[in-house]
């Protein structure tokens, strides 16, 4: 049909009576193909979603999926299948970068936690000390609270700019 070729750059004349694996200089002649058609035609099974890599000239490399079942022939061939190509290389593309970008982020929170962490352990200490007694309320201990809580802040503060940027 039209759209096959326009996306295979091919010609009426290279399509009409052809197997699929002769089309396009053999580049469909795949074993996987071939064992999903097959099973589509000897066990009237559907085909879904078998991907497969196929260059393309003159666009590329591209990520093709493909749907097939079997249809009712007609007067000269018993045997038909519908075939629906679907290219989903930048469908792919766009779920890889948003999976990147998931990973990145979750990096980024661990290390934002371990950071967050760093100031709260001197305070939590020193609030324990404080609170059983243990030492007597200096002026050290105040301004290791006060330090790392300035240090907490610039913390928190950096991490709303992050969100800020990213809204």
């Amino acid at each position: 049909n039209t759209p096959y070729r326009e996306l295979f750059a091919s010609r009426d004349n290279e399509n009409s009576g052809r197997q699929l694996y002769e089309k396009a200089d053999g580049r469909w002649n795949l074993p996987i193909l071939r064992d999903r058609l097959d099973r589509v035609l000897s066990r009237n099974e559907e085909m879904t979603s078998c991907e497969i890599e196929l260059d393309v000239d003159p666009i590329g490399r591209r990520l093709l999926s493909l749907h097939a079942r079997r249809i009712p022939g007609d007067g000269e061939r018993s045997e038909l299948i519908l075939l629906d190509i679907d290219d989903v290389t930048e469908r792919r593309a766009v779920d890889e970068n948003r999976a990147t970008e998931t990973r990145h982020k979750d990096e980024f929170l661990a290390m934002l936690a371990h950071e967050l962490r760093s100031p709260l352990s001197p305070i939590a200490h020193a609030v324990h000390l404080l609170q059983q007694g243990e030492a007597a309320p200096t002026s050290k201990l105040y301004e290791m609270i006060e330090r790392q809580t300035k240090r907490l802040t610039r913390l928190v503060d950096d991490l709303l700019d992050v969100a800020r940027i990213n809204r």
